[in-house]
């Protein structure tokens, strides 16, 4: 391994110290990072600012555990440096031997260590990059005792074997966009940390715009600050030109050091807003492109890979700042015949939106013409954040941006302003063909914005009369197709009809269908996860956060809103969240917005916690203007069961208005709900209590009178749905006693013997699952609740498929899986991950054997030998046998089988020697027999069996032991004898 140093390397103090970082704690990273105590090695890799050195500071500071930390430098690439920072480093963490010559004697040092865990955290690895130093380290994670954890931050994948990390699953990958700020964060940032709040407009502009680069965030924080709300405004369309801090920091931390070839190929393409080897290579004259694209993606020089296939783009800051560079360089007019020239590339390539946008900087009146002339139909068709970058002028005269301008109002929920573009693009189009597909549109439009106009046909007018009333009878006049569009407005109807169970199946269906569209499939991940939290499931934070984030990758303001309102009720939300939306959707006219907005607060009182019922009251107002009944009914009914959450007087009355107003418009799930408040509300209405609980059940609530009788009881005072103090609880759901909830089933997931899951007791059929359905469920489940990567999926279960075809698979097992185990459980996708998402409570055996084999060795090591004796009873007695037996010799679980079963045997004979310690000799030696059924090999159990027997004065039985000891030993051809005194076994055990 490591080779002897000739002197000793002198180590710099403020490397091995942690920073000290101020900044926003971001808990969606923090838990992202937590993953790594399941792991060898974690590799948190994102360009320059993009957060790594704060976001591992942040989770070193809270970890449980000792941290060491170092910053590499280049001039650590010698490894005598580097062994000799890593020493002190680890040294004082953990307080291991030190003096380390060799690596050899590094990990000699670190096995001495008796702590439960540890974290070795390496900023800056990069500066490291092809040197023996890097190649040290890797042999230190490869070599290293299982309890120390290594968290990395670099610009760039280091050269380690991470694909054989990877597969074994012992690496943790968090890139740069888990890195970047979401939506959400960026508004926390600037209200909650800057004190410097922006109206939502901004913030979603300087969102786009930084693409949540935390840099990006913090110069333009530190560039405002005190500045008037305008000039603020005006700073977001500046990053990157105009802004000389911006430009700066580019230069100075993104730009330089990059080699000549590689800065002048940046400024040379940026007026590609698509980039493709040959693309490029047409542009600049060149052949090799393609290299040097992959390149500045692995030296994370703000270079996004849009596909697999080689196209890039870069960052929108970035890209800002090479134009700007461009005319410096060439002038203004040199530059708009390098735009004239980009456009004719990017329309031959058939990139409409960056064609369009090339012609308009290259002030090419003519061939804008004419490129929205033939393809302004594709144009308006597609997503519409291209508009931003063309001139008001051009906006105001072309009936295809118009039609564009319109679709775009529409996704974003501003109705009555989409309706008005569709008129001026009607007008602009006159007598051709397109005028009929924008008065089609307006007019299916116009359904939703005037109560009185009819529904139009297909799916949509489906759903709108399904809200309108009786949404179950309408349900039942829909189309009963199987194809997603059908199927969603079914689903929806049955969530409007408050029946989340019939919604969850028909919505699970949507999910599952390849031929969904994307933005319909994200509705129907939305509706599914309402009616989850409905029916009293759980809240899922990182299913609503992809919601989120998807819906913001699809430029989908609407669905982002939504999904925005769902993530307000997680624990930690801030109180005006809720509040805040709401305030948008006036300002920006989106009435149904504000409805949904307001009703979705009331998913809280599933969650256990409270709602605002001045707020659900004030929805079911704007739902009865919108001719939405069914969803005005619902919210009526949750602003009554808020009442009753808080001890209002006025509850059961106002329950039982509830209760007929749902009962009449035709919504069951509303009534039950209705129903349920009112026992709770007024205890002497005890006769409707059966009624209520009866159509609960039948709807798939999770609702109990009794659960809310005892929370009017216990949670005293607050009136019209605020907690005690009169303070609106809304947002912080999850925070709540969990009164109103049903008891989630119990789930308990064994992997050791035999693999069963069991719910409430009972095994679950697993029989209908295809045999790689099932291997795909024992290998999730194998890993606990830590995600698996999908290549490490794909290539366990369908080791000979193509990438495609494996992908595919993968694809239907997990919708397969889904459907299975829904409602007690869930898989959870996570950036390229998946991983089984158990209940709050629930029991994965694996999980519980190596948090008790942990505490053991935390206990002993601190001479709790009482607390050792429960931890290690407790591992022993979770492990059943070997770990998934049925699957033989996979390579996935061979690994993992052989450490569980040599840890299972390391605890019985630890727990042996703590029993023989307080003279529990004869319990010693059953233990020792369990043991050795475990591992009939471990030379320890031996020993300790024939010593517990002595000390019981059973000499015939401590014979036999020796004489098993002796044959295992035969067995493998080796010669020993048990012939010493029982303190000199001890000794040796």
């Amino acid at each position: 391994m490591g080779a002897m140093r000739r002197q000793r390397a002198a180590v710099v103090p403020a490397k091995i110290r942690p920073p000290t970082v101020v900044a926003l704690v971001r808990e969606r990273v923090n838990r992202s990072l937590d993953l790594v105590w399941g792991k060898r090695l974690g590799l948190v890799i994102g360009p320059a600012g993009s957060g790594k050195t704060t976001a591992l500071a942040q989770f070193a500071a809270t970890a449980d555990a000792p941290v060491a930390w170092y910053r590499a430098e280049s001039t650590e690439s010698d490894p005598a440096a580097l062994l000799a920072h890593l020493e002190a480093a680890l040294v004082a963490a953990v307080g291991v031997p030190g003096n380390w010559a060799t690596l050899e004697h590094a990990v000699t040092a670190l096995e001495r260590f008796q702590g439960r865990r540890a974290l070795l955290v390496v900023d800056d690895l990069h500066e490291l990059a092809s040197s023996d130093g890097e190649r040290l380290l890797e042999k230190l994670v490869g070599y290293a005792p299982p309890w120390l954890h290594v968290l990395a931050g670099s610009r760039a994948h280091p050269g380690f074997n991470a694909s054989r990390l990877r597969v074994s699953g012992e690496l943790l990958e968090i890139g740069s966009d888990d890195l970047r700020f979401r939506s959400w964060e960026v508004e926390q940032l600037f209200r909650g940390f800057y004190l410097q709040p922006l109206p939502p407009e901004d913030l979603a502009s300087l969102t786009r715009r930084t693409e949540g680069w935390a840099a990006g965030l913090q110069l333009f924080h530190l560039a405002t600050l005190g500045k008037p709300a305008d000039e603020r405004r005006r700073a977001v369309a500046a990053l990157g030109t105009r802004s000389r801090l911006v430009r700066d920091y580019l230069a100075r931390n993104v730009l330089h050091g990059l080699r000549a070839e590689l800065a002048d190929f940046l400024v040379g393409t940026c007026v590609l807003g698509r980039l493709t080897g040959q693309l490029c290579d047409r542009l600049l004259e060149r052949n090799d492109s393609r290299r040097l694209l992959e390149e500045l993606g692995e030296l994370q020089v703000f270079t996004v890979e849009l596909d697999d296939d080689g196209t890039f783009r870069y960052h929108e800051v970035l890209r800002s700042h090479l134009e700007a560079a461009l005319v410096e360089r060439v002038g203004e007019a040199g530059a708009r015949e390098r735009y004239r020239r980009a456009g004719e590339l990017l329309e031959a390539a058939a990139a409409l939106p960056e064609a369009l946008h090339a012609y308009c900087r290259a002030e090419d009146r003519d061939a804008v013409d004419r490129l929205l002339g033939l393809h302004g139909g594709e144009l308006a068709g597609g997503t519409h954040t291209w508009l931003d970058h063309l001139p008001a002028a051009l906006l105001d005269r072309d009936p295809w941006l118009l039609l564009a301008q319109a679709r775009r109002q529409l996704a974003a929920g501003s109705l009555a302003v989409a309706a008005g573009s569709y008129r001026r693009a009607e007008a602009a189009f006159g007598d051709s063909t397109p005028v009929e597909t924008c008065r089609r549109e307006r007019q299916a439009l116009n359904a939703w914005l005037d109560p009185a106009a009819l529904p139009g046909a297909g799916w949509i007018g489906a759903v709108r009369s399904a809200a309108r009333e009786a949404p179950l009878v309408a349900r039942e006049a829909m189309a009963t197709g199987p194809g997603p569009q059908d199927r969603f407005a079914r689903g929806v109807a049955a969530l409007l009809g408050g029946m989340p169970r019939i919604a969850r199946t028909e919505l699970g269906a949507v999910l599952d269908d390849p031929s969904a569209t994307a933005p319909l499939a994200l509705g129907g991940r939305i509706a599914l996860l309402v009616a989850v939290l409905l029916a009293g499931g759980p809240f899922q934070q990182d299913e609503v956060e992809l919601v989120v984030r998807q819906a913001e990758r699809l430029q989908l303001p609407w669905l982002t809103r939504l999904g925005r309102a769902l993530l307000a009720l997680r624990p930690s939300a801030e109180p005006g969240e809720a509040a805040e939306l709401l305030e948008a959707c006036e300002r920006d006219g989106d009435r149904w917005g504000a409805a949904l907005v307001g009703l979705l607060q009331g998913l809280a009182l599933p969650l256990g916690g409270s709602a605002p019922a001045a707020t659900l009251n004030e929805a079911a107002s704007r739902f009865q203007e919108l001719g939405a009944e069914a969803p005005a009914a619902l919210a009526r009914s949750l602003a009554a069961a808020a009442m009753a959450r808080s001890g209002s007087v006025d509850a059961g009355p106002v329950a039982r208005q509830a209760a007929a107003a749902a009962r009449a418009a035709g919504v069951p799930g509303a009534e039950a709900i209705a129903l349920l408040a009112l026992v709770a509300g007024i205890p002497e209405a005890g006769e409707r209590g059966g009624r209520g609980e009866a159509l609960a059940s039948a709807c798939g609530l999770a609702w109990s009178p009794a659960r809310m009788a005892q929370a009017a009881q216990g949670d005293g005072g607050g009136r019209d749905g605020q907690g005690a103090g009169g303070e609106p609880a809304a947002a912080g759901a999850a925070r709540g006693t969990g009164t109103f909830t049903g008891r989630p089933p119990e789930v308990e997931v064994r992997c050791f013997g035999r693999f069963e899951v069991l719910v409430d007791g009972r095994p679950l059929d697993l029989g209908a699952l295809k045999p790689r359905c099932q291997v795909l469920l024992r290998l999730l489940a194998m890993h606990g609740a830590s995600p698996v990567h999908r290549e490490v999926l794909i290539d366990a279960i369908w080791p000979d498929a193509s990438a495609e075809a494996g992908m595919r698979n993968l694809q239907v097992a997990v919708s397969t899986l889904r459907r299975v185990l829904e409602p007690f459980a869930a898989l959870a996708r996570e950036a390229h991950s998946y991983r089984l998402a158990l209940p709050a409570g629930s029991v994965v055996d694996v999980a519980r054997f190596e948090e008790a084999f942990a505490t053991a060795k935390t206990a002993r090591a601190r001479g709790e030998a009482g607390s050792a004796e429960v931890a290690l009873q407790l591992a022993i007695d979770t492990y059943r046998g070997e770990l998934l037996p049925t699957d033989g010799p996979a390579e996935w679980v061979v690994g993992a089988r052989e450490r569980y079963r040599a840890e299972a045997g390391e605890s019985a004979a630890a727990l042996a020697e703590l029993q023989l310690a307080r003279d529990a000799a004869a319990l010693a030696a059953e233990t020792c027999k369990r043991g050795l059924r475990i591992d009939r090999y471990s030379d320890r159990l031996w020993r300790l069996l024939a010593v517990a027997h002595e000390q019981v004065g059973d000499q015939a039985s401590a014979a036999l032991a020796r004489r098993g000891y002796g044959e295992m030993l035969q067995a493998m051809g080796l010669d020993a004898a048990l012939d010493a005194p029982a303190d000199a076994a001890l000794d040796a055990g």
